[in-house]
């Protein structure tokens, strides 16, 4: 709703130039009130990772912006892709707790 997008964004602080974070999503200890929070900040890319293998498939879905990806994918993009990395210069990596390792 509305009340939670207007209270979740950091008040007066311009996005930094470039930014890699990583939230360590642990259940049960409120990570989805901190995904609102992460996502709900401007000028971020917001994205999940799911594992570490990076097929053709998962490449092609993170070209075409969709939030789920493997890290693998993400760093291949990162060290081969100058445009795509700057397109995408601060990012909000989601991890669920146990994984990876």
């Amino acid at each position: 709703d509305d009340w939670v997008n207007d209270t979740c964004r950091v008040p007066a602080y311009p996005p930094p130039a470039c930014s890699l974070s990583l939230f360590l999503h642990i259940p049960k200890t409120g990570g989805t009130s901190m995904r609102t929070f992460i996502n709900n900040q401007p000028g971020f890319l917001y994205l999940f990772a799911m594992d570490d293998s990076c097929t053709l498939a998962k490449r092609q879905s993170l070209l075409r912006g969709e939030m789920r990806m493997s890290w693998g994918c993400l760093l291949d993009m990162l060290r081969t892709n100058a445009t795509w990395a700057a397109e995408h210069p601060r990012l909000l990596i989601e991890a669920h707790g146990g994984w990876p390792n």
